[in-house]
């Protein structure tokens, strides 16, 4: 167990320990792991737990680049609502027009720890 942490959560994919317990999550893997949750999750998919964005409705829409800064807007939008631990940097949205998905960087600092994180994730249409 880690003794040095400012945040923890169980691990949202309940990996065990050797122990038979569930792994928990620290600091800077428990925030990536709710930057994930957040955009895997639309909005009002959870009964009681409204968290979650609107991205999935950016997927059917054209490549073009006012897609690309919609899905930028829509990132701030719900990292900035739902995620108060913290501060954006960058968000990066790369078009793979071949592979038809898109590749996003959001580079972040967390509110009560040193240094730059980064999560990256690929956007695609379920089922391509």
């Amino acid at each position: 167990m880690k003794q040095d942490y400012i945040y923890s959560d169980s691990d949202s994919k309940l990996k065990k320990e050797s122990t038979g317990n569930i792994d928990i999550n620290y600091d800077g893997d428990v925030i990536d792991q709710s930057v994930r949750t957040i955009f895997a999750t639309i909005t009002g998919e959870r009964v009681r737990n409204p968290i979650g964005s609107t991205l999935v409705r950016y997927l059917f829409e054209p490549m073009t680049q006012d897609t690309v800064d919609d899905i930028k807007n829509e990132i701030r939008r719900a990292l900035g609502k739902w995620e108060p631990r913290i501060s954006l940097r960058t968000v990066i949205v790369r078009p793979e027009y071949d592979q038809n998905y898109y590749k996003v960087w959001i580079v972040y600092d967390i509110v009560g720890l040193t240094g730059q994180y980064q999560t990256q994730l690929n956007l695609r249409q379920i089922g391509n």
